[in-house]
């Protein structure tokens, strides 16, 4: 609406621009940037007749003359309607970048590149339509829920439909495609009812990916504990996630790997999990930043072996932090619809679903910090060490790894922290206990 309001307000008018060239400079510096717009060729007119706005702009980059790009703007008053439509081959966008978003990060190589874009604003039918492909290549992204650390040199596109009516409240994403190197996604989304109990609808795929081109299509600093890693066969999945707010132990949520041929030639410099089998040493970051070393195996007097842990303790471990421990193979996706279900209600990060393996992995090879990328590390992990180790050995493992208060660690540590005791010689109360307090 304003945007039509302030068109009417505009006489008349005719305006034609050719050859303009423009660079751009921030404020305060007389440097303009490096790169710019050249061969500007632009028309703007507004219809008397039918109050209609009309815009066109072609431009190039000066470093490649013979690449074009476009933008039109077009409103028309009699229909409702404001389109806007950007056309490029390719586009820098290290000259905008106090435009730019701060999570997205540019450098003088970053370009918006094979895009064709439509956006239809309807005022009269209160309502949104995006259509087109986005792509943009050697792109930073910034973003701590995704990484810890910018993540560089990026090719990322995005493709489909994008629909927002107001009327009806309802978002619809369809036909849509997402990728990131040789990562493609194909996927449809929908969110309904959004004024009173939405509705939410997300179905996706990935498809088939040779293992390593998936490797190489994930920037290095998101797997910065699988430096290194090198795979063979390919790697495809679906994902589903279904839920309405009004009834949320409806839930649907399911993930589907297909690792049938996906072999692991290298785990790289910093996972050797053969070396669980025997006696290591584990480096432990403290939340001050000390480094505490500890031995890990028979050797140490800190270890307890599986046999001498009570049962009442490794009964009440698995039935509070992971009821599947022994027959899942290192995932629990009740688990997780439990924990989405749980967070959903109370509007938070209240539960997590990580198994007594992705627990483990976690203490023993990657940060705590809560990331998409850390995420990814751990599940990959623990489908190697549900691999690699028997359930036994890893719950051994768990047991003598864990932290159980600050600068408590392992069982042995905690048993005789807290009573006084062997571990061998703890009650079903204290077992209980001990079970509760852990992080």
């Amino acid at each position: 609406d304003r945007i039509r309001t302030t068109a009417a307000t505009l006489p008349p008018v005719r305006v034609a621009i050719h050859g303009a060239h423009v660079r751009f400079s921030r404020e305060g510096d007389p440097t303009p940037s490096v790169g710019g717009l050249a061969n500007i060729d632009a028309t703007f007119a507004r219809d008397a007749a039918t109050g209609r706005l009309e815009g066109r702009a072609v431009f190039e980059c000066p470093e490649l003359t013979t690449v074009r790009n476009e933008l039109t703007v077009d409103t028309d008053p009699a229909a409702g309607t404001t389109t806007l439509t950007l056309r490029g081959t390719r586009l820098p966008l290290s000259p905008y970048r106090d435009m730019l978003p701060t999570w997205l990060l540019a450098d003088t190589e970053t370009a918006l590149a094979e895009t064709d874009v439509t956006v239809v604003l309807s005022g009269t039918e209160r309502r949104l339509a995006v259509q087109g492909r986005l792509a943009v290549s050697r792109a930073g992204l910034m973003l701590p829920s995704v990484a810890s650390v910018p993540l560089k040199s990026l090719d990322a596109g995005l493709s489909g439909s994008l629909t927002f009516d107001w009327g009806t409240a309802e978002v619809r994403i369809e036909d849509a495609r997402a990728s990131l190197g040789a990562i493609r996604v194909p996927f449809n989304a929908s969110v309904l009812a959004l004024s009173t109990y939405p509705k939410v609808a997300v179905h996706a795929s990935v498809e088939r990916v040779r293992a390593p081109d998936l490797v190489d299509s994930i920037p290095p600093e998101a797997i910065v504990a699988l430096e290194g890693v090198r795979l063979d066969g390919s790697f495809a999945a679906t994902f589903l996630l279904e839920f309405d707010t009004r009834d949320l132990s409806a839930l649907r949520l399911d993930f589907k790997p297909d690792v049938a041929d996906l072999l692991t030639l290298d785990l790289g410099r910093s996972v050797n999990l053969e070396l669980l089998r025997r006696e290591f040493t584990h480096k432990i970051r403290t939340a001050a930043g000390d480094v505490v070393t500890r031995t890990i195996g028979p050797a140490s007097p800190d270890w307890v072996p599986l046999d001498e842990v009570p049962r009442a303790l490794i009964d009440a471990l698995v039935t509070g932090e992971d009821a599947q421990f022994f027959s899942h193979r290192g995932f629990s996706m009740g688990g997780v619809r439990r924990s989405a279900q749980v967070n959903l209600e109370r509007g938070g990060f209240y539960q997590g679903a990580g198994t007594v393996s992705q627990q483990l992995v976690k203490n023993l090879f990657l940060s705590h910090e809560k990331t998409i990328s850390r995420k990814v590390q751990e599940v990959f992990i623990t489908w190697q060490l549900e691999r690699t180790l028997p359930k036994e050995k890893i719950l051994e493992l768990y047991l003598n790894v864990i932290e159980w208060g600050p600068d408590v660690w392992g069982l042995r540590q905690a048993a005789l922290h807290y009573f006084g005791k062997a571990p061998a010689e703890l009650s079903l109360m204290e077992s209980a206990f001990l079970v509760s307090i852990i992080p």
